[in-house]
């Protein structure tokens, strides 16, 4: 069964009474809801909610809270700038967000039970996809840095002033991918960078001329702090190649791993079980063939083996969670129009599908496993959340 937790449909107002067709300015109207995110005890979940202005082109999201039977729902963050990618710390006292209210995107850390946020970081070149290094008060996030530079903020900002107050304004390149939709490369490359809140020291853990990790490309922190997996492409020559790999680094003494070296085609979107023990990730199998199979696969660093679990599904599989005993992982098929949730134990490697609710664009599964919320949209209905329960008659709703 699932429950309506929230939905953001239009007023119901804006229908009452005749009929009138569907226009630019109801569609406007509509908020988005994704991102969910459920506390470590299971009984609150923090999402982001973005809506939109039509004639200012603009659109502005924020940071709500609520129980997780959908009770006391409020919202934790009114500024106009964009506050989004919430994460709960360990303890569930805090949740790391970004912000663009101060200085570019930035990660800023917000009281769960209520009060001010405050700005942990003012790296130069922004935060991107911020995550807590276990219970430790550290965190990592990915930055467009110099890679001369690393996480040196003064070289960064220097060589990125010296380009944008310049007299000569161009763009010069000496190879392919030097840009990407809307933005120049400009010698900058995608990096993970260390934070300690208490020391206020950036530590680049990914340093070279490359990307790590490359756009859309993913990383995921250990639970017990230690260890960073984090996708890259290492090819001589990457514009040819869809060779990703998944590196290992180790925050204790600084060394890094290839842990995909044997398979050249795509191996990426990386993320630890809670036992710290696996890596669940997407693998391709054909060199350079950027629509093969996407495959759920498991890396098992004690055994340092991998271990295919959907090869018998003919469809795309994304987004990876674990269930809170490391014995399953939850994932999307991409099928038949739908998005629907499946479940894969690491001891029998069946996959099965427990949840289909149209399409769901987003997910987090409570950590005894038995419900799930899901940010969920059909060709009629606009974004809202569900909880659902993963035993049982899924197709029954309940309005609440």
């Amino acid at each position: 069964m699932f429950r309506i937790l929230w939905v953001t449909l239009l007023s119901f107002a804006l229908f009452a009474g005749e009929k009138q067709p569907f226009s630019i300015d109801a569609l406007y109207k509509i908020k988005n809801v994704s991102d969910p995110q459920i506390s470590p005890d299971g009984k609150r979940i923090v999402f982001v909610v973005t809506s939109y202005k039509l004639k200012e082109g603009t659109s502005d999201s924020d940071l709500y809270l609520m129980n997780s039977d959908g009770s006391g729902l409020k919202q934790l963050t009114f500024n106009p700038a964009a506050d989004y990618h919430p994460r709960w710390s360990a303890d569930g006292k805090k949740i790391l967000f970004v912000s663009a209210r101060q200085d570019g995107n930035q990660a800023w850390l917000l009281p769960a039970d209520g009060g001010e946020a405050r700005r942990l970081t003012d790296f130069p070149m922004g935060v991107q996809n911020p995550e807590w290094v276990g219970k430790k008060e550290q965190i990592v996030f990915s930055s467009r840095v110099f890679p001369e530079c690393g996480a040196d903020a003064d070289c960064n900002k220097e060589i990125e002033e010296g380009m944008s107050k310049g007299p000569l304004q161009a763009h010069l390149a000496d190879q392919l991918m030097y840009r990407h939709w809307t933005f120049y490369k400009d010698g900058k490359r995608a990096h993970l960078i260390l934070f300690d809140l208490n020391k206020k020291e950036y530590k680049d853990i990914t340093p070279g001329d490359f990307d790590a990790p490359p756009l859309w490309g993913g990383f995921s922190v250990s639970a017990n702090g230690r260890y960073v997996c984090v996708e890259s492409k290492r090819d001589s020559f990457p514009a040819s190649s869809t060779n990703n790999d998944l590196l290992l680094i180790d925050l204790e003494d600084g060394s890094i791993r290839n842990l995909t070296k044997n398979n050249p085609a795509y191996d990426g979107q990386p993320v630890f079980s809670p036992d710290s023990r696996f890596i669940a990730y997407q693998m391709q199998k054909v060199p350079g063939f950027e629509s093969d199979l996407k495959r759920l696969a498991v890396y098992d660093l004690e055994k340092e083996q991998t271990y295919v679990l959907s090869e018998s599904l003919n469809n795309w599989t994304d987004s990876y969670q674990w269930s809170g005993n490391s014995r399953f992982i939850f994932f999307r098929a991409h099928e038949k129009g739908h998005f629907p949730l499946y479940r894969v134990s690491l001891k029998n490697k069946k996959p099965e599908k427990i949840v289909d609710v149209k399409t769901i664009s987003a997910y987090a599964v409570d950590p005894k496993g038995k419900w799930g919320v899901f940010s969920r949209t059909a060709i009629n209905e606009p974004s809202e959340l569900v909880r659902v329960s993963l035993k049982g008659n899924f197709r029954r709703r309940l309005n609440g």
